[in-house]
Parts: structure tokens; C-alpha cells; sequence
């Protein structure tokens, strides 16, 4: 894996999810990830669920080159 595409949103936490994670919050961050190859080929898609108690993500926006 060279790198990944992720979309970041939200999901309410269902039974399912807080016996699974074993969280009680309400919410949890919700990444659906695509990972590429160094020749941009798609190798695998991931969902990750994420406490963001315990992790913190940054973004970083750039202006395009022209």
C-alpha cells in the first residue's frame, strides 16, 4: 500500500457496534477507505470505526499547483 483515499463522517453507535468496539459513546468517526498501489491501482477497501477520544486526526488543505 502506497496510499489510502479515506472519507471521514460520523455514525450513531448501534448494539451491534458497542458490543463489537465495546464503547458506550454515542457517536463514533466513521472512515471508509480506499488503499492504492505506488501505480495508483486500487488493493483494498477498509471501514474503520474510530473513538476519537483516544485519536485525533488533523487535516492539512494546500492550494493546487497551477
Amino acid at each position: 500500500i502506497s496510499y489510502s483515499n479515506a472519507e471521514i463522517s460520523t455514525e450513531r453507535i448501534n448494539d451491534f457496534l458497542e458490543s463489537m468496539l465495546g464503547s458506550s459513546k454515542q457517536t463514533l468517526l466513521k472512515l471508509r477507505e480506499i488503499h492504492y498501489s505506488a501505480d495508483n491501482k486500487p488493493l483494498m477497501f477498509s471501514i474503520a470505526y474510530v473513538n476519537d477520544d483516544i485519536i485525533r486526526f488533523q487535516v492539512r488543505k494546500k492550494k493546487p499547483l497551477l
